[in-house]
């Protein structure tokens, strides 16, 4: 499965690669943090609280398409295919 990845080092952006993804995202990230994933009318589908270092968030529910994420305030784009 394609894996999309989030790597915060400092006070950089998260980066996503590669994208886009099938079963799961995984997100490195140097703090505790959360990610919200939302669809394109803007609803909350769904909520992961993250632990610094290497995280995975399970996405194989979600239908084909293209999602936003939210991490803490660090908004990209998400495509699920």
């Amino acid at each position: 499965s394609d894996i999309i990845a989030l790597s915060q080092n400092g006070d950089t952006q998260p980066a996503v690669y590669p994208n886009p993804a099938s079963e799961r995202v995984n997100i490195v990230t140097g703090h505790e943090a959360t990610i919200r994933i939302y669809n394109p009318a803007g609803c909350l589908l769904l909520t992961q609280a993250l632990q610094p270092g290497a995280n995975s968030v399970d996405i194989h529910s979600l239908s084909a398409g293209v999602y936003f994420c939210d991490i803490d305030g660090t908004k990209m784009k998400l495509v699920k295919k």
